[in-house]
């Protein structure tokens, strides 16, 4: 776990998803230690292991090393499987007040679960991408809560096509018109902002990395309307 040696009131705990690495959690941390104004937070959430499993060890997470209790507000930036786990602890109504949350989703790249198990089964899948592969396979995020927001919740679609979405046979054209409609996706959002971007570089884009910084300064993405 990539926490920022930084100690300013607000927190930033950013959760990656499943195809993230180390490299790309230092990236991340880098990244805001040296934009922002935020103690940033970047787990290595054990992903492997399901959502579930993760859910509960970010909640002990949160209680031990974040330790929000007399913080400032924590702002959150969500990648898909990061989203999913955030959801399934709101689900448990053990979630610490949040100030701004934003959800990175991608279209195409929620396809790639069920994909997986399509062309390899769920055992070989579930070895290749852990517990959480299969969860998102069978479309758990859709049944969870969003958790509770004191602020604004924003909204960062991915329109790129990943290299191992595009191995699965995957691309805009796989993708309903209704997936794409941001209110779908995140109901109720106050800011959303369509990113050209893959799922290969949401981790590393200094743009839209930018963008999520500008939405957790202000609530908004530098004007973009939705």
């Amino acid at each position: 776990m990539i926490v920022s040696a930084q100690g300013p009131s607000e927190a930033l705990l950013v959760l990656v998803g499943i195809t993230a690495t180390r490299r790309s959690r230092t990236s991340l941390s880098s990244f805001f230690a040296g934009h922002g104004a935020y103690q940033t937070f970047v787990p290595r959430l054990p992903l492997r292991r399901g959502l579930r499993p993760s859910a509960r060890w970010l909640e002990r997470y949160l209680a031990r090393t974040v330790r929000t209790q007399g913080r400032g507000p924590l702002h959150v930036l969500a990648y898909i499987a990061g989203g999913a786990v955030l959801r399934c602890l709101a689900e448990s109504a053990r979630l610490p007040d949040l100030a701004r949350v934003l959800y990175v989703r991608g279209p195409v790249q929620e396809l790639v679960p069920a994909a997986m198990v399509r062309r390899y089964g769920r055992l070989l899948a579930r070895l290749l991408g852990g517990r959480s592969m299969i969860d998102l396979a069978d479309g758990w995020p859709a049944a969870l809560p969003l958790p509770r927001v004191l602020g604004e919740q924003g909204l960062l679609i991915e329109q790129g096509v990943s290299s191992l979405a595009r191995s699965l046979g995957l691309g805009p054209e796989s993708v309903a018109a209704a997936s794409w409609d941001p209110e779908r996706l995140l109901p109720g959002a106050h800011a959303v902002l369509r990113v050209p971007e893959s799922h290969d570089e949401v981790y590393t884009s200094q743009r839209l990395l930018a963008a999520a910084l500008d939405f957790f300064r202000s609530g908004r993405f530098g004007g973009a309307a939705p």
